[in-house]
């Protein structure tokens, strides 16, 4: 069970990581960048202006860094994307089993979160990873 576990984890990495480097930044990832350029890390008016009636100051702190750390760099913000979602599918493996016990069963709806074409936009278009993952 821990190996499909762990087949299935890598499976999601390896398609979200084969799209994801495929593409580049597009649109409001510019606006995160240049607005990240702006200011300060902690200043009260980037982290808490809303944006597109979003209010996200975790993703705006992690733009400021990646944007401060690696300007433009595409291939670090998918490195944290990957671990972000490599993460949230240990914490759903968790919660499965421990509503459902370590049964094979619980594979299927497993399976079904890791490769839901819902969350792919998330591994595609930054802006999306910004208002998802955190």
């Amino acid at each position: 069970m821990a190996r499909a576990v762990l087949l299935l984890l890598l499976v999601q990495l390896l398609v979200r990581g084969w799209v994801s480097l495929r593409g580049y930044f597009y649109l409001d990832d510019f606006v995160f960048t240049g607005r990240a350029m702006e200011y300060h890390a902690f200043d009260p008016t980037y982290l808490f202006t809303a944006y597109n009636s979003h209010v996200m100051p975790g993703s705006f702190l992690w733009a400021w860094a990646t944007t401060r750390l690696l300007p433009l760099s595409h291939p670090a913000v998918v490195a944290v994307c990957l671990l972000l979602q490599l993460v949230l599918g240990w914490l759903f493996y968790v919660l499965l089993r421990r509503v459902f016990g370590s049964t094979p069963l619980m594979l299927v709806p497993f399976t079904a979160f890791l490769l839901s074409p819902i969350t792919l936009p998330a591994a595609l278009w930054w802006a999306a990873a910004l208002n998802q993952l955190p």
